[in-house]
């Protein structure tokens, strides 16, 4: 699970991963619209994905994608820190099931 909140949004990311593959995202969201909408495009995204994959998560295309304003990038990119700390619990957590 990865938790961050900022700029009076929070973004609550969690994961279920077997054999190194997320095989279900959830969030919680509290913000703007466009906020929510780009966490539910996300967890679309990566669902069924290997866990490396994450590290290739980025907001630029989920900002054209759903035509996000550029003074909202700020929040968008709350989201690109909650998935680089959602990746970095699931590795902690494969690395210490597998010692």
């Amino acid at each position: 699970m990865a938790f961050f909140e900022d700029q009076g949004l929070c973004i609550r990311l969690s994961a279920s991963v077997q054999d190194s593959t997320i095989t279900e995202l959830r969030f919680l969201a509290w913000g703007c619209p466009h906020v929510i909408a780009a966490a539910e495009t996300f967890c679309r995204q990566y669902e069924g994905r290997p866990v490396n994959e994450l590290e290739l998560f980025e907001t630029d295309q989920i900002m054209q994608d759903l035509a996000v304003p550029v003074e909202k990038t700020g929040r968008i990119l709350v989201l690109e820190d909650t998935v680089r700390s959602l990746r970095a619990a699931i590795q902690d957590r494969l690395s210490s099931t597998q010692n």
